[in-house]
This record gives C-alpha cells, sequence and structure tokens, in this order.
C-alpha cells in the first residue's frame, strides 16, 4: 500500500443499509491509512527499541536481539530474539505483471531485483528448509548491512463450501525478513522523506 496517494474521503452508513464489499474495504483502507500515517509522523521508521545485532561470522551466526520498530510504510515490525546460521538468496514475492519487484529500493536499473541474501533460522530450516540454503561465512558478511523487511502476501482464502461463499476473500500474512544487502545498491533511496 503506498502513502503517498491517501484515500481522500471514508464511507458513512446508515441504518438497514446492505453494505458491500467496496464499502468495507474503503473504510478499513481509510482507517488503515490514517494509523500508519499518524506512526510515521508521529514516531518517524526505523528502530524504536532493541534490535541490536551481534555478529560472529566467523562462528557462523548472526543473532538479532528481541524489538521492535516501524517500515517504511508504518507498519509494527517486532522479532523476538532469533539467531541465524543459514542464509539463501531471496527473492521477494511482491512482483509486478512484469515480473519486476514492487518495492522500488529493490529495483536495479533494468527493474531486476538487487542481490539479496536472507537469514534463515533454526524454525525455518526444521519446518520449510530453501533448497538453497547454506551456511553463513565471513565473506557474506564482510561486505553487506543488514536490513528488516516486512514482506506483506496475499494469501488467498479459497473457502468456498457448497452452501456458503462467505468465506471468501484474503488474508495478508507480514512476515518480518532479516536480509543482507550492499550498501552501494540502496544508497540512492532516502532513508527518510518529509511529509508533503
Amino acid at each position: 500500500m503506498n502513502l503517498d496517494v491517501l484515500q481522500p474521503f471514508y464511507p458513512d452508513f446508515v441504518p438497514n443499509q446492505v453494505l458491500t464489499n467496496t464499502q468495507l474495504n474503503q473504510l478499513r483502507t481509510f482507517l488503515d491509512e490514517q494509523n500508519r500515517l499518524s506512526r510515521l509522523r508521529l514516531a518517524g521508521r526505523g528502530i524504536v527499541c532493541g534490535l541490536t545485532v551481534a555478529s560472529d561470522p566467523a562462528g557462523g551466526a548472526i543473532t538479532i536481539r528481541e524489538g521492535f520498530g516501524l517500515s517504511s510504510d508504518g507498519y509494527m515490525l517486532q522479532l523476538s530474539e532469533t539467531t541465524y546460521r543459514q542464509l539463501h538468496a531471496y527473492s521477494d514475492p511482491d512482483v509486478n505483471d512484469n515480473g519486476h519487484p514492487e518495492y522500488l529500493p529493490w529495483q536495479q536499473p533494468d527493474h531486476s531485483q538487487i542481490e539479496i541474501l536472507e537469514l534463515i533460522d533454526a524454525a525455518t530450516m526444521a519446518e520449510d528448509p530453501p533448497d538453497d540454503a547454506r551456511d553463513i561465512t565471513e565473506e557474506d558478511v564482510a561486505d553487506r548491512v543488514l536490513v528488516l523487511y516486512l514482506e506483506l502476501e496475499e494469501v488467498n482464502l479459497k473457502s468456498c463450501l457448497v452452501t456458503s461463499c462467505d468465506n471468501k476473500g484474503y488474508n495478508v500474512h507480514l512476515s518480518p525478513r532479516a536480509l543482507l544487502i550492499r550498501p552501494a545498491d540502496l544508497a540512492a533511496w532516502s532513508t527518510c522523506t518529509p511529509p508533503t
């Protein structure tokens, strides 16, 4: 969701009105934008508390300590203390019709995604290990910075029963990702955009 173009209205309901999905989504969008925008304008973005990093690349481990912060879109991001020992190549699932990443800081001049490595914790390795997972090395960490990214993914409910389709639609899953990125790939992007 883009906070540069805000929905400038919200629906006002009347008694006995049958509400449509459009009206309900307009209300949700308005409230969501106001909530996230107030966080960004009043608190800013970035780390609010904790989220310190302890790196031991020689031992093949990176630990992010418990904390929380605000994403650049105003979403709350919270992590418990997590130690990562593996990583793999990351590909953002939020892409446009051409397969290019929607998140502009991830785009190269040819619109393909920059090279990103995702840190993987023990729980992910036990449940659903990526095929290309490998141990963290000193070379992986030497020329990269750690970026926490909140990935949003729409999951289709697909639960239309014979008698009812009341549970149609999507759930939006928010998943924090610990990413290693070269500083030069992010240099062109401002970390603070003044309010307009």
